[in-house]
C-alpha cells in the first residue's frame, strides 16, 4: 500500500520589508500583502485571492485554533499539490521580502515539503525555488519564514 501523504497550510504571510535590520526570526513585520491569507474568504477561493495549483487541496476548517486552512493530501509522492497566488509591486520595488506559513504534516517522511516563493522582474528575468522547507515529521503545527532579497 503506498504512503499517503497529508499537508496542512494556514495562515500564509508575504511582507515587504523596509528593512530587514537585525530582527530576530518572529519578530519581523509589516502588512501582509496577500489577500485571504488565513483563508477565511471560503468560497469560492479563487475570489479570496488563491488559484488551485496541480490539482489542489480541500478548504477545511482544521486550522491552528479552529481556522480555515487548506488540505493536500494525497497517495502519490510525486505529485505536488496546493494554493499559489501572484502579488504585483507596481512599482517595482528591491526591498527584502518575507514570507512565512504555518503548516502541519502527516506521512510526508522522505518527502520534500516546502512553502515556495518564485519571484518574476520587471526586465523579463526570474529567480525561482526560494523555498521554506517544513520538517516532515511534524505533527502540530510549524511556523516556518524566510527572507528573499532582490538581485
Amino acid at each position: 500500500m503506498r504512503p499517503r501523504l497529508l499537508a496542512t497550510l494556514a495562515i500564509v504571510h508575504l511582507a515587504c520589508l523596509a528593512s530587514a535590520g537585525s530582527s530576530p526570526p518572529g519578530e519581523r513585520t509589516g502588512k501582509n500583502l496577500l489577500a485571504n491569507p488565513g483563508f477565511e474568504e471560503k468560497a469560492p477561493v479563487r475570489q479570496g485571492g488563491w488559484e488551485v495549483l496541480n490539482g489542489g487541496f480541500q478548504l477545511v476548517r482544521e486550522g491552528r485554533e479552529g481556522g480555515w486552512c487548506i488540505r493536500c493530501d494525497s497517495d502519490n509522492v510525486s505529485r505536488s499539490l496546493g494554493a499559489q497566488q501572484a502579488v504585483v509591486f507596481d512599482p517595482p520595488t528591491n526591498e527584502p521580502l518575507l514570507f512565512s506559513a504555518w503548516s502541519k504534516t502527516s506521512g510526508m517522511e522522505g518527502h520534500d515539503y516546502a512553502m515556495v516563493l518564485n519571484v518574476f522582474y520587471a526586465d523579463g528575468t526570474s529567480s525561482w525555488g526560494h523555498r521554506i522547507h517544513f520538517p516532515r515529521l511534524a505533527g502540530d503545527w510549524t511556523r516556518g519564514e524566510a527572507i528573499f532579497t532582490p538581485e
